[in-house]
């Protein structure tokens, strides 16, 4: 019946041109799409498999989903964060399956770093 599915999540967000400035330099998307007159960018990240779009809305919902980003090394990608200015959380240590750290975009929804642990 379906052929594939694609997922794009959608992030609300107040000033479109301030978080897609923050997606690009911090998180390292790149604009795929933009739509100025609907409020409406996507941005793809190769490295992640992921796209997403920013909807400008005039109240945006603080959280949602937490968008899970995999990572080989916490410790640096908590520091590569932290150099941009981003408040990262303390690493936490779930037994035998990841470490993880949280952090928000500029509009406060949240992402995690996790780094899972070779059993």
């Amino acid at each position: 019946m379906f052929t594939s599915i694609s997922v794009n999540y959608t992030i609300p967000v107040k000033r479109i041109e301030h978080s897609r400035k923050w997606y690009e330099e911090v998180l390292g998307f790149k604009q795929t799409n933009a739509e100025e007159q609907l409020g409406w960018v996507e941005l793809s990240s190769d490295e992640l498999g992921v796209t997403i779009g920013l909807a400008e809305v005039l109240d945006v919902r603080r959280g949602g989903p937490l968008l899970v980003i995999q990572v080989a090394d916490i410790e640096a990608a908590k520091i590569n964060l932290e150099s941009s200015k981003v408040a990262v959380s303390e690493i936490s240590h779930v037994e035998n399956v990841a470490r993880v750290a949280t952090f928000s975009d500029p509009d406060e929804h949240p992402w995690m770093l996790r780094q899972n642990l070779q059993s």
